[in-house]
């Protein structure tokens, strides 16, 4: 073969060479192209989407179980807040005794405790509530000879108290703690004889009226007092018969009562 034949056969060598080595190239690369969309890669948008989805469900379901939570503590509170004032709502504690006696300690929870006692000595008789500790937290009663009557009064907490009680006669007291959810609707008119604590009556803010009247010779008040035994008003405090009224701005609604204290009939319309 001649040396020219020889170089283009060179030629041609080379440029099949080249040929082949780019065909090559550009099959690995499609070929690597596909593998990459055959590895997931194939829409990022929908990959994002299918990722946010994901986190939406765990999202959901993380504040399903919250809330589950959430609501199964409230749920326990107010169970224990039932309890508590079937407690101290429902159980009655009963004392008796005679003469200057200290009372065995019992359980109070703090908001309201309405006192009962009765006596039918002939002398002074001064009830006194005392913590656990001999602190003295309110007089209850001042009287002198036979006495029935009951008072409404504000327990500061929970705990162990006892009465103190000088008396020369025989004595019992009834303590309980009631817990009102309503209240008498007005117009409402309540009525009684001497010491008592009258219903619960439903308060709304804003102007009311109280008309009273007292048949007796002794002292007559009326005291408008909140359901947690708190005193809000004196209403009025006279000697003997009364018949007259007082206008009460009352700044927040809610359930009241009246602690009464007479020796004759009364009579009290809330308008």
């Amino acid at each position: 073969m001649s040396s020219q034949k020889r170089f283009s056969a060179a030629i041609i060598a080379c440029v099949a060479c080249t040929l082949f080595g780019l065909l090559l190239v550009a099959g690995i690369v499609v070929r690597g192209d596909d593998q990459a969309n055959a590895g997931g890669d194939e829409n990022p948008a929908i990959r994002d989407e299918e990722n946010t989805a994901i986190g939406d469900e765990e999202d959901i379901a993380t504040s399903d179980a919250e809330v589950a939570k959430r609501f199964e503590q409230e749920a326990e509170i107010l169970e224990q807040a039932a309890d508590k004032n079937e407690k101290y709502e429902t159980k009655s504690i009963k004392l008796a005794g005679k003469g200057r006696q200290a009372s065995d300690k019992f359980d109070l929870a703090s908001g309201l405790g309405v006192f009962e006692i009765n006596h039918d000595g002939s002398s002074n008789l001064v009830v006194r509530l005392l913590d656990a500790n001999g602190d003295e937290i309110d007089t209850l009663f001042n009287q002198i000879g036979e006495f029935k009557g009951e008072q409404g009064f504000a327990i500061p907490v929970d705990g162990q108290y006892l009465l103190d009680i000088a008396a020369n006669g025989n004595w019992t007291v009834a303590i309980r703690q009631p817990r009102p959810s309503v209240g008498d609707t007005l117009p409402r008119t309540l009525e009684g004889s001497g010491y008592a604590a009258t219903s619960f009556v439903q308060l709304d803010k804003g102007l009311h009226v109280f008309h009273m009247t007292h048949a007796g010779q002794d002292r007559f008040k009326v005291t408008l007092v909140d359901r947690h035994g708190h005193p809000v008003e004196s209403l009025v405090n006279v000697l003997g018969t009364f018949d007259g009224s007082k206008p009460l701005k009352i700044q927040k609604s809610g359930i009241y009562f009246l602690n009464v204290t007479g020796d004759g009939d009364w009579t009290i319309d809330v308008q």
